[in-house]
């Protein structure tokens, strides 16, 4: 039985929090969070699609909430979207909240008949 398919709108971005962050002189500082627990629907079938997805980012000013990121990636269980639009969503939504000197979001899905589809999104502050 299928799960029960909900809209984009369903993702909770605003679950995401943010600590403030203050990086020493002459240091660069890069953090890295990574799940093999990411799943979404897929738009078309209403199949699971099953992620590693990896967040590498420099912060500016500001600190991803492990907590509340864990939550706003559970949100995406039974929405139905593509592959490209989740790691496009997650760059959004990432960048928006903490403002990173670089970020970048990397998705493995897969395999499906033995195909893997690798996914990349960077954010390009304004």
């Amino acid at each position: 039985m299928k799960p029960e398919m909900l809209a984009e709108s369903a993702i909770d971005s605003k679950a995401l929090l943010a600590s403030k962050f203050a990086l020493g002189q002459h240091i660069d500082f890069s953090s890295t969070l990574s799940t093999e627990g990411f799943v979404c629907l897929n738009p078309q079938y209403g199949t699971p699609e099953h992620a590693m997805l990896r967040v590498i980012y420099s912060p500016s000013n500001a600190l991803l909430d492990a907590k509340s990121y864990q939550q706003y990636i559970m949100s995406f269980h039974n929405v139905g979207v593509s592959i490209e639009n989740a790691c496009q969503r997650i760059c959004k939504d990432l960048g928006e909240l903490l403002h990173p000197t670089s970020l970048s979001i990397e998705m493995n899905f897969g395999p499906v008949s033995g195909y893997r589809n690798f996914v990349r999104a960077e954010w390009k502050a304004t």
